[in-house]
């Protein structure tokens, strides 16, 4: 099925934090047969302010949790591709995406920025209508061209929601869909590049997706950014974003007109006009101060200058990289700060190539100066009995922000710029015990060691869902109150691709008969459920800040993976929340 929304993504050199002129180089894009390993990932999902999206769905695979409070979402040791996919959606937002590569036994972390998709004008499907937006962008539709989603008629009104993304900003890596890999004419992977790219979305005034009309186009002109102009070709195929699958799709092509592309679209995609070029796979690792690093720290950026192409790409936790780059062609390897104080700081730089095959490259090793203010955190996670936690995760705040790092055998380690020179907080969690430390707080130093941390408190936030035989336990849940309604809205994610979310029809004590809610929650027969139906009893509700608390009893129906098999559980449960 098409999806009713556009994403015109128009050719070579998309900018990342890399610096000007930049495209993506993402690892391990072209799987002929995907291997398959058991990784983890972690991510958070903000919004174009980068403030955490909450409650917002999340699909690797056939799995769907929801994000936290605090935007983040983590699925543990899942079985996945090794060229993996995962996608997210929310109600007011475009929806995301991101391709990535796991390395087997490892954590990749990910960042996903969900584009606000604000109406900017409406007009009536029989008289069609113009929009300019910002930057220069526009899109134009011919009368009578708008039909339902599924192709039958549709007269009326029609609301236009879009967002353009240019290529001289630096969040365009984790605002675009995907990553820039496509299947050409000739059913061959290929990288491509991109001249900037546009979302949009249209609805009828009931809130219904609507479509291009069949045989019907719709025109999208886009400016060619200043240091862009002198290299974009005439003629340059065009995209399409297959969202099932993750990739790119060749279908069509776009024309250079003065300072823009023009291109017509027959439906609503998301669309990418771009240069594919062949390309082989460079793969290596980076040592800093010693260690192998993660990719939180640095950015990886392969040049070829021949083809004024750049790419970037991040790191998998192990401090490994590995890509396609142009075959044949001289490139320069540069690795950059993807999180400094002020603008990306130059660590290394080398000349490489040309390859005409596959290449791992020897380990590079490199300094980072204390002038940049970067900062390692380290420690341990221990039981009430001294022992290593299992389970574990490290919250880690300084200032306004906040980073989750999960723990191997208790131990963690986390580097991060700390530009203002804030102390630092870490909280330890340990799902298996449902216990949590108590806050932990030191001066900024550039190694900070935190040493043994007790998790040994009783959680201050919970939920909590008791089986026979198994407990599925949330930690750090969102508690939202509705005014408007009078309803709380409750979730939270866990470490084994579980979530919950529910909404309680009331915000006074009382009892509830809950309708509306989603959940995984591992009860012990497949990865996906649904409550079939649940009472909650409202015990305390403060006020904002506070907390409000309950218990919960029903029952849970679970599914096994890849049949329509399932099993009823039937379960209680408690919670403890601080209001938002």
């Amino acid at each position: 099925m098409k999806k009713n929304f556009l994403f015109l993504s128009l050719i070579t050199l998309l900018l990342i934090s890399c610096g000007k002129d930049v495209d993506v180089f993402e690892p391990n894009p072209l799987p002929p047969a995907p291997s398959s390993v058991t990784a983890s990932i972690f991510g958070i999902v903000t919004d174009e302010m980068g403030d955490p999206v909450p409650d917002a769905l999340v699909q690797l695979n056939s799995e769907i949790i929801t994000t936290n409070a605090f935007g983040t979402f983590y699925f543990k040791d899942r079985v996945m591709s090794s060229d993996a996919y995962v996608s997210v959606s929310k109600s007011g937002y475009f929806h995301g995406s991101r391709r990535y590569y796991p390395s087997e036994g490892k954590t990749t972390n990910i960042e996903i920025v969900l584009l606000n998709d604000t109406p900017v004008g409406m007009f009536e499907s029989s008289n069609g209508g113009e929009f300019e937006l910002e930057g220069g962008a526009s899109i134009t539709f011919p009368v009578d061209a708008v039909t339902l989603a599924d192709g039958s008629a549709y007269s009326g009104t029609v609301q236009v929601s879009a967002k353009p993304l240019y290529t001289d900003d630096d969040d365009l890596f984790e605002k675009m869909p995907g990553d820039l890999v496509g299947i050409n004419g000739d059913n061959q992977l290929r990288a491509l590049g991109s001249f900037g790219m546009i979302a949009v979305e249209l609805k009828s005034a009931a809130g219904e997706l609507l479509q291009i009309a069949e045989g019907k186009t719709a025109r999208i002109e886009f400016p060619i950014v200043d240091d862009q102009r002198n290299t974009a070709p005439s003629q340059i195929p065009l995209w399409y974003f297959n969202e099932e699958s993750g990739y790119w799709v060749e279908e069509g092509e776009a024309t250079k007109s003065g300072d823009q592309y023009i291109a017509e679209v027959g439906h609503f995609s998301f669309w990418n006009c771009d240069a594919p070029f062949p390309l082989v796979e460079l793969s290596g690792s980076i040592v800093i101060d010693g260690e192998f690093t993660s990719q939180s720290i640095v950015r990886v950026c392969i040049t070829a200058p021949g083809l004024n192409v750049t790419r970037g790409a991040s790191i998998n936790q192990d401090g490994t990289f590995s890509g396609k780059v142009p075959k044949n062609e001289p490139l320069v390897l540069t690795i950059k700060t993807s999180d400094g104080c002020t603008e990306a700081i130059e660590l290394y730089t080398a000349n490489i190539g040309p390859f005409s095959e596959d290449v791992e490259l020897n380990p590079i090793e490199i300094t980072l100066a204390p002038v940049l203010n970067f900062m390692v955190i380290t420690g341990d996670l221990v039981d009430c009995d001294g022992n290593p936690v299992e389970e574990g995760i490290a919250r880690v705040e300084y200032g306004e922000s906040t980073y989750y790092v999960v723990t191997e055998d208790g131990a963690f380690s986390y580097g991060f710029f700390n530009c203002a020179l804030l102390p630092i907080t870490i909280t330890g969690f340990d799902y298996g015990n449902e216990k949590e430390s108590l806050p932990v707080t030191l001066p900024n130093l550039l190694d900070l060691n935190f040493g043994t941390i007790e998790v040994c408190e009783a959680l201050s936030n919970f939920i909590r869902f008791e089986f026979e035989t198994d407990t599925t336990i949330f930690i750090s849940p969102n508690a939202r109150w509705n005014p408007n309604s009078g309803s709380i809205t409750i979730n939270g994610s866990g470490p084994d691709s579980t979530f919950i979310y529910m909404d309680i029809p009331g915000d006074i004590p009382g009892t509830y008969n809950v309708t509306s809610s989603e959940a995984s929650l591992n009860a012990g027969f497949g990865p996906w459920g649904t409550i079939n139906s649940m009472e909650v009893i409202v015990t305390y509700v403060g006020g904002v800040g506070d907390f409000v608390t309950g218990s919960m009893n029903g029952v849970y129906e679970e599914y096994e993976a890849g049949t329509q098999n399932s099993m009823t559980f039937p379960f209680t449960g408690a919670f403890r929340i601080e209001l938002e």
